[in-house]
């Protein structure tokens, strides 16, 4: 008997690979017709191991993963199946050899775990919240915030740049903190706003 390839081996032998997205409820059909990952996309699939299934497509290693194209395969994969059911995603770029190899020695293995993880998962969603500073804005806040911010910004006003590298330096240094303690307080305190939620 021979144990299987790991995705680099499987790579080296011409072999292809078992792309996983997500751990899905082992009472999980597949409807519609969802790619993944790959040129050509691969069929989504199935591997099951008792009260778990997952997400996986067969992919061709040689090619390498990566472009544009799957990281939106990726999402799309986990958009479509969280609308039906709690999933649990993985990372992307996430291979093994087989798709015995994903039920046996991702889903046996780690059953409990996962079956846990997606028992708190259920009945909720994932967000990821990003916020962007309006340039102009968040810099005249740190401006009247932070006299030194103003002292340096007048003392290199129309000056030689060569001549002031020392004050621009500085300049640039005191801002970031500033920019970054900002930044760090607003996540704080999104994080207490959403967090009852």
């Amino acid at each position: 008997m021979t144990t299987p390839a790991g995705p680099e081996e499987a790579r080296d032998r011409g072999q292809p690979g078992w792309y996983v997205y997500g751990i899905v409820p082992a009472d999980v059909e597949l409807t519609g017709d969802v790619r993944g990952v790959g040129d050509p996309p691969g069929r989504i699939q199935l591997a099951r191991h008792e009260n778990l299934v997952a997400l996986v497509s067969e992919v061709n290693l040689a090619r390498g993963l990566g472009t544009p194209d799957d990281l939106r395969a990726h999402a799309q994969v986990l958009d479509t199946a969280v609308v039906e059911v709690p999933v649990l995603p993985l990372r992307f770029g996430t291979v093994m050899a087989t798709r015995d190899a994903v039920a046996g020695e991702l889903l046996a293995v780690y059953q409990e775990a996962l079956a846990a993880a997606l028992k708190r998962a259920e009945g909720r969603a994932q967000y990821v919240v990003k916020g962007r500073y309006v340039e102009q804005v968040v810099l005249a806040q740190v401006l009247a915030e932070i006299p030194e911010v103003a002292r340096l910004a007048e003392k290199i006003r129309g000056k030689d740049p060569n001549a002031t590298r020392h004050e621009r330096i500085r300049l640039g240094t005191v801002i970031n903190n500033a920019i970054m303690a900002k930044r760090n307080a607003d996540t704080r305190a999104l994080a207490e706003v959403m967090a009852p939620h």
